[in-house]
């Protein structure tokens, strides 16, 4: 059964194209980004919002690995982007830009009532 916090999570979920995957994310909540702009902003610590991956195999992540769809692991999704700070990069701007675009859409929407 979903609980209405599994909805306030689902309306947030996106789907966000980085290094050639796709990765599942929850938006940055307001107290997310609060603590993200008092702190150094290293995109690292928005990785907490990355839930999933769509099509990340193993042999993406290390050389040897099974060319299968890999699960996905938070611990193993940090220790790879430890060394791709493109695909880092590429999230936190993503992250940063769906808040900035909720912002948008909730000051317009005050605008408008």
């Amino acid at each position: 059964m979903t609980t209405l916090a599994d909805k306030i999570r689902n309306a947030r979920a996106l789907r966000i194209p980085a290094g050639g995957h796709t990765f599942v994310a929850l938006r940055p909540t307001d107290l997310d980004m609060v603590e993200f702009f008092t702190t150094d902003r290293h995109p690292r610590r928005l990785l907490k919002h990355v839930t999933g991956w769509a099509d990340v195999r193993e042999m993406d992540i290390f050389p040897g690995g099974d060319p299968h769809p890999a699960p996905f692991d938070p611990e193993a999704l940090e220790e790879w982007l430890k060394d791709r700070i493109d695909i880092l990069s590429e999230l936190g701007n993503a992250l940063v830009a769906a808040y900035t675009e909720h912002q948008r859409s909730k000051e317009d929407a005050a605008k408008n009532s």
